[in-house]
């Protein structure tokens, strides 16, 4: 076969493929070792206002600027996803989503760079609206709330007078349920505050015994109400540590809350903090914290996922009313702002024991969850 038949043959075979490439919505560009575009499909063009025509031999640097893009194109080891800005043929911003990959050959040598650049303006615009309502509606239920759960204790205190056995009891269901939608409406603020990259802590020195102290105050009711034998341990309760107490004691509250809800009447749960027996790089001592039950257990397939946000365990939907599966997701947040690792080892029918471990003196927070 000749070689010009065979290149016709070669051009007729890519032909369904190049109309795909050049007809989808997300842009694509190919670029050499040098960062020299060899292919821009039209969607590229339109998004980085430039035609690879005008760029073919030369750097994108040239025609694009010093940006994002650049930064991840010049970028040939390894792949990742950013998101970035541009300004297009018609001066609007917009916002990309752009993932590349190493193009290699046959023998592993590096040959360029293809980068893929899905078009997300509209939804990083709805993200922002959401994220604005949520934190104004979830402000705006906060101050009355508090006024009800104030009424409610006041009352509890007696203060307009005795109350009967049945009142009682209905200012106590009362009280409980605001409480309960006092902690989720906290939850969505802090969800919200990790969707924007502004969830921070208040780093300070305190006494271990006084973080346990307060989860262990806070579950005891509880725990009675059901039954439950609820026993916190420590090795070290006397041990200075440094993080932000408030934010551990959230993270904490979320494992102990689904331990309870989780756990059937008669069961056990623990929570033990000890110190580690060895040191972690710079990080010095860690401390470990551990929430151990005797609930139904998770299924192997589920333990990755549940850290997730709104992630829930399907099989414990049936039995057990579940939360908007914000908090494992939140204390996740926490537990990584503290420099620290958490996880679950679980079997189905044998319960489940989840965990975290932080340094004991944290020296600098991670910047935003």
């Amino acid at each position: 076969m000749s070689k010009q038949r065979t290149k016709s043959k070669a051009r007729r075979d890519a032909g369904p493929a190049d109309a795909v490439i050049r007809s989808l919505c997300k842009g694509l560009i190919v670029m050499n070792k040098q960062g020299e575009p060899v292919f821009m499909n039209p969607a590229a063009e339109r998004l980085l206002g430039v035609k690879v025509q005008s760029v073919k031999g030369k750097s994108i640097l040239d025609n694009v600027g010093e940006n994002a893009v650049v930064t991840l194109l010049k970028e040939v080891p390894g792949s990742r996803r950013r998101e970035i800005q541009t300004t297009g043929r018609t001066e609007a911003k917009n916002v990309l989503h752009a993932s590349r990959a190493v193009i290699q050959g046959e023998d592993g040598e590096t040959l360029g760079v293809v980068s893929v650049l899905p078009h997300v303006t509209r939804q990083k615009e709805l993200e922002t609206m959401k994220e604005g309502f949520v934190g104004s509606v979830t402000h705006e239920l906060r101050t009355p709330l508090q006024s009800v759960n104030e009424c409610v204790n006041l009352l509890l205190e007696k203060i307009g007078g005795d109350l009967t056995a049945k009142q009682e009891h209905l200012l106590v269901v009362a009280e409980r349920n605001v409480r309960r939608l006092s902690e989720f409406i906290g939850d969505l603020l802090d969800f919200s505050e990790i969707e924007r990259g502004q969830f921070r802590l208040k780093v300070g020195t305190f006494k271990l015994a006084d973080l346990l102290e307060l989860v262990e105050q806070a579950f005891k009711s509880w725990a009675k109400s059901k039954n439950i034998s609820f026993q916190v341990k420590g090795n070290n309760r006397s041990l200075q540590m440094r993080g932000d107490r408030d934010r551990l004691g959230h993270a904490l509250d979320h494992l102990v809350g689904n331990a309870m809800k989780f756990t059937p009447e008669g069961g056990r749960v623990t929570l033990e903090a000890r110190l580690g027996n060895r040191k972690v790089g710079a990080l010095g001592e860690w401390i470990e914290f551990r929430v151990t039950d005797t609930g139904p257990g998770i299924p192997k397939e589920e333990q990755e996922k549940i850290f997730e946000r709104f992630e829930q365990v399907e099989a414990l939907k049936q039995t057990v009313v579940t939360g908007a599966g914000l908090g494992l997701a939140i204390a996740k947040a926490v537990v990584k702002l503290h420099r620290g690792e958490i996880g679950v080892e679980s079997e189905e029918g044998k319960g489940s024991s989840f965990y975290f471990r932080i340094p004991r003196n944290l020296k600098e927070a991670v910047p935003h969850a």
